[in-house]
């Protein structure tokens, strides 16, 4: 599942919820503020359905907030630096590296 499915996934998961929803997918966007993911989305760019996005996820609690938890995953879920650069034939495992997103967004599945 690449980025852009992966969002429209997540989007579709929180829908209903009280948990917001953001994705970010403009290039100039992630160039600006996300500049090291934008330069490792440059191979995968050039194809609409393997572009980056950055999802950001939302959860405000009731009453006063006295503490703010921050959570990051990665979520790489194609070669994005330059198709198939692995050498030793490591790419079959690559699929794992979108674990870290995963249990995120798992984490505000639960919440």
């Amino acid at each position: 599942m690449a980025a852009p499915r992966v969002a429209e996934y997540v989007q579709e998961l929180f829908k209903n919820s009280p948990v917001e929803v953001e994705v970010l997918s403009n290039v100039k966007v992630l160039e600006k503020e996300y500049p090291c993911l934008a330069a490792v989305n440059r191979c995968a760019n050039s194809v609409p359905r393997h572009q980056a996005r950055v999802i950001k996820l939302q959860y405000r609690g009731e009453g006063p907030i006295q503490k703010t938890l921050m959570l990051v995953g990665k979520g790489i879920t194609y070669d994005t630096g330059g198709a198939d650069i692995k050498a030793g034939g490591f790419m079959a495992g690559m699929h794992r590296d979108k674990c870290g997103a995963a249990a995120v967004a798992g984490f505000f599945q639960v919440v």
